[in-house]
């Protein structure tokens, strides 16, 4: 559930998601498009470690970390996350314009903002045939349950297409996939259908798009792994385990 809050002196209300369904598709691939490539190299450099599975360099990378990297490089990327996430306005969150906002709560909405983009674990998912949105039941086709195959989906050109573009690593293409499979009650599949679906997923919340997505890597190996791997380099889960490190070994040395 999005949390509600004010900051001092502005009268307008601002929220910050605390789950994947406060997270709309939209904001999302803007996150990765706009906000993440933004993120100092030391970070990215402890992500691709952590997916390394290289202990040493990590250690080896958090020790590099000083106060003044910390308020040059990682405070103000911290500060463009919680932007986005939230509609502050990233001239107020750094100080430009007021005092800013204090690191240990920008620390703690930046971690709290990526719990809630992290996909939940696989052993929390339930199948469910019907998922809610926008006011309306929309139905997961049954060859989705747990004896189908992900070939049994070639009756949309689309879908093959779309599926092409997940395992190139193209995130992007998930709505695609959202946009073929789900559809309202007695839909049939049609090419206007799929054309309605896309202009409106832009605003699934990201539950809907990761519970689509887990299904999916478990009809096929081979996507299963494509998508582990990219959803590992966009720093979704680890990255965030990591940053407790990071803040116990640099913040306030």
């Amino acid at each position: 559930m999005k949390v509600i809050f004010t900051i001092p002196n502005d009268p307008k209300k601002y929220s910050y998601p605390t789950a994947p369904e406060d997270v709309t598709f939209g904001q999302f691939v803007a996150y990765l498009d706009k906000v993440y490539p933004k993120a100092p190299d030391i970070l990215k450099q402890i992500e691709e470690a952590i997916d390394a599975g290289d202990e040493e360099k990590v250690q080896e990378l958090n020790a590099g970390i000083d106060n003044r990297m910390l308020a040059r490089d990682i405070y103000p990327y911290f500060a463009r996350v919680v932007s986005h996430f939230t509609g502050i306005e990233l001239s107020i969150l750094i100080g430009e314009r007021g005092p800013g906002m204090n690191v240990k709560t920008l620390e703690a909405l930046y971690n709290t903002i990526l719990r809630a983009l992290a996909p939940p674990p696989s052993d929390q998912y339930e199948y469910r045939k019907e998922v809610e949105f926008n006011g309306e039941l929309w139905i997961i086709p049954d060859r989705l349950m747990e004896n189908a195959s992900v070939i049994e989906f070639a009756e949309a050109a689309q879908f093959q297409a779309a599926m092409s573009e997940v395992k190139e690593g193209h995130f992007r293409a998930l709505i695609d996939v959202c946009a073929v499979l789900l559809r309202k009650q007695g839909e049939q599949y049609t090419d206007n259908i799929y054309k309605r679906n896309k202009r409106l997923f832009d605003s699934l919340p990201m539950d809907i798009v990761w519970q689509v997505a887990f299904f999916l890597t478990r009809r096929s190996a081979a996507l299963g792994r494509d998508f582990q791997i990219y959803t590992a380099s966009r720093t979704l889960g680890r990255l965030r385990r990591e940053l407790k490190t990071l803040r116990r070994s640099t913040v306030g040395t």
